[in-house]
């Protein structure tokens, strides 16, 4: 699975790190998995 971010100058790298664990679980909960992040 590819999930991408837009980092700018002023990006918060948690905020862009938990942006990429959302998309991620959406297209995992699509194939039958999960990914518990909160």
């Amino acid at each position: 699975i590819y999930v991408g971010s837009g980092i700018v100058a002023d990006s918060d790298p948690y905020q862009e790190y938990m942006e990429t664990l959302i998309k991620a679980q959406a297209n995992l909960k699509a194939m039958g998995l999960d990914l518990d992040i909160f």
